[in-house]
């Protein structure tokens, strides 16, 4: 479901980016965990799915498992804006964590990484994969990179998933979503019915039901629902089997953008 991108290309190949008026300074961990716990948290590609870090985990993640050096970007007026977590190490230069808010953070800490490109042979770095590739924004973007499959999810209770699913809620109606074929949570199995009005939603678990109705396996609407694959692409593929209404009303009411898992215990 989640897959990642993956850059391992020599040090000179990086694309160079323009230069900022902000200013990149390295921090010891005590420094800078507030700030990239502030930043992590406020970054658009972790408001969908991202893992809720705890200060534990960060200690546990960027202290314990290898010693990191960590970078913080501030603009101008002297505001944080974004955080590089990176190690060098047998002539790499290995990217953790990137994290920005502003475009100029992002051109500061590219900026940061080609300057390391006459003392290191690589740099690596592998986050996961939202639809977007931001290095085809250089002005020579990377040639060669990879988007590889990588952590599966898997939705143990439906009717819960289902209940807590963030629907866009611009499209009122009834539809039914029948589960098929779960052998490892049979529980699973059976029809939700999913009904949208006044702004908000409700969904009830039936053995049958009269809506207008979309048949899957659990494979497939975790799929579905995490948008790994589009509605067209699965009926396409004959991997659902969907009546109209149903379609047009899960279309309507999914909400844009690709869930990441970039960190998971």
């Amino acid at each position: 479901t989640f897959e990642r991108t993956v850059y391992e290309v020599d040090a000179h190949q990086w694309p160079d980016g323009k230069k900022v008026n902000g200013r990149i300074q390295r921090m010891n961990w005590e420094e800078a965990q507030p700030i990239i716990h502030e930043i992590y948290h406020q970054l658009p590609r972790h408001q969908k799915g991202g893992l809720i870090r705890q200060a534990w985990w960060e200690e546990i993640k960027f202290v314990l498992r290898r010693p990191y050096t960590f970078a913080i970007y501030r603009n101008e007026a002297g505001v944080p804006e974004g955080y590089l977590i990176y190690f060098v190490e047998g002539g790499r230069f290995d990217i953790q964590e990137w994290g920005y808010l502003t475009a100029d953070a992002y051109q500061g800490f590219n900026r940061f990484i080609v300057s390391h490109a006459d003392s290191v042979a690589q740099i690596h770095y592998r986050p996961g994969f939202d639809g977007e590739v931001v290095q085809v924004n250089a002005a020579k973007p990377l040639a060669h990179y990879q988007v590889r499959p990588d952590m599966m999810a898997r939705v143990v209770d439906v009717e819960g998933f289902l209940t807590s699913y963030p629907f866009t809620l611009e499209k009122a109606g009834r539809f039914a979503i029948e589960i098929q074929g779960d052998e490892y949570a049979p529980w699973n199995n059976g029809c939700y019915e999913v009904t949208i009005e006044n702004a908000q939603h409700h969904v009830t678990k039936t053995t049958a039901t009269q809506l207008p109705k979309a048949t899957l396996s659990i494979q497939r609407f975790v799929q579905l629902f995490l948008q790994a694959q589009s509605l067209d692409s699965l009926v396409f593929f004959q991997q659902m089997e969907t009546e109209k209404e149903a379609a047009v009303m899960i279309q309507e009411n999914l909400p844009d953008g690709k869930p990441i898992l970039e960190d998971y215990f």
